[in-house]
């Protein structure tokens, strides 16, 4: 590995973890259309076909008989319930406040939140942890307004393209198999996976080098230092 210049965070499930809202959300309305014969999904299936991705894909693979306004209106209606139950209830992962503090005043790195997540819900996640001025409003890039979301590439080429860097000075921390998908892509510098989602074993299987529990891990300073 070469020197880390820019750290590319995901942001929900690595800085701040709602997955279980996403998880009721998504099982509550599939149910409703009688998804599954009706049956609810499993945690199981929402962790491997769901957690991490952009909705319109999602919506695509798994309801390919939706047609595209269908789909609009899905994940506008899943997303609004999602802010409406999380709402005064976000907190970070442990340690984030005290690394955020670290980069900076010991390392002085670049960062920018890329995500997976529509612009209104990473903006409620930023700004329910009080770091949104942590990151400047050009430094989140939002997966559904690049040409491609994760599992592509595009986000966190267009992160490190914002930081004004090359990929492989990068470092990116993820929760979710597309996330991660998105980062080997990108050929980034590091892929840290934090097992806030997903096994470590499972982490590591999707691309990630090294895995942390929480930002408290010893782990991501030793990568960084």
């Amino acid at each position: 590995m070469g020197r880390i210049r820019g750290l590319l965070l995901d942001v929900d499930g690595t800085l701040c973890n709602t997955d279980d809202v996403h998880f009721e959300v998504y099982r509550e309305m599939l149910s409703a259309l009688g998804f599954n014969g009706g049956l609810p999904i499993t945690r199981a299936y929402f962790d491997t076909e769901i957690s991490g991705g952009a909705n319109e894909l999602i919506l695509q693979r798994i309801v390919p008989e939706f047609s595209a306004e269908q789909r609009v209106a899905f994940a506008l209606e899943k997303e609004t319930r999602w802010r409406r139950q999380v709402q005064g209830a976000l907190a970070p992962i442990a340690g984030l406040h005290d690394f955020a503090h670290w980069a900076d005043s010991e390392r002085q790195l670049m960062r920018c939140a890329v995500t997976n997540a529509p612009r209104l819900n990473a903006e409620a996640i930023l700004t329910g942890i009080a770091l949104l001025d942590w990151f400047t409003p050009a430094n989140l890039v939002i997966g559904e307004e690049c040409p491609r979301a994760k599992p592509f590439p595009d986000p966190y080429l267009i992160g490190a393209q914002r930081l004004g860097l090359e990929p492989h000075e990068c470092l990116v921390v993820e929760d979710s198999a597309a996330g991660l998908a998105a980062a080997v892509a990108a050929r980034v510098g590091c892929i840290v996976g934090i097992s806030t989602s997903i096994s470590a074993e499972a982490l590591r299987k999707h691309g990630a080098q090294h895995v942390i529990q929480d930002w408290s891990d010893a782990t991501i300073f030793n990568l960084l230092s």
